[in-house]
């Protein structure tokens, strides 16, 4: 009769079992499968953020007429955006399109997907926020923001 004496060490594996039990989705049947659906969610941005500018225009006086903030949102559809302005923030909301159920087709892979998102901007005193109007064409979203110039008077006050 002979004993078999197993001893662990870190960072070793006593028998093959083990180093299998580590690796399971690598030695079973849907081995591709899990591997695209790993891939998928990789791709799933619950908050994405889209790139933009924010511009600053000025007039001949160096005095600031009016703020442009552009937005690169490529393949969302204009019903899908919100532009609002709440408590001095500027804010923009993207949803996210419903997808269709299709019995006709089916996605090995998907890679362009519609992903939610929201930007806030704070506003300067200064803004002219009744007059912010926005535009979007070409997957641009363009948020023109007027400023008001603040009133100067030249009065002489009189010293009694």
């Amino acid at each position: 009769m002979t004993t078999q004496i197993t001893t662990y060490a870190p960072g070793r594996f006593a028998s093959t079992d083990r180093v299998f039990r580590q690796l399971p989705a690598l030695f079973n049947d849907y081995w591709l499968n899990n591997v695209f659906g790993e891939v998928e969610k990789a791709f799933e941005v619950p908050n994405a953020v889209y790139p933009y500018n924010v511009i600053q225009v000025k007039n001949s006086k160096q005095e600031d007429v009016q703020y442009e903030v552009e937005v690169a949102l490529a393949g969302v559809n204009k019903e899908n955006i919100d532009v609002k302005v709440r408590d001095g923030q500027l804010h923009i909301n993207i949803a996210k399109d419903k997808e269709e159920v299709s019995d006709t087709l089916t996605y090995l892979k998907k890679g362009i997907s519609q992903r939610k998102g929201s930007m806030t901007f704070n506003l300067d005193e200064k803004v002219n926020s009744k007059k912010i109007t926005s535009t979007y064409k070409d997957g641009l979203l363009r948020v023109i923001i007027p400023v008001v110039q603040p009133e100067t008077f030249d009065v002489d006050i009189e010293v009694e």
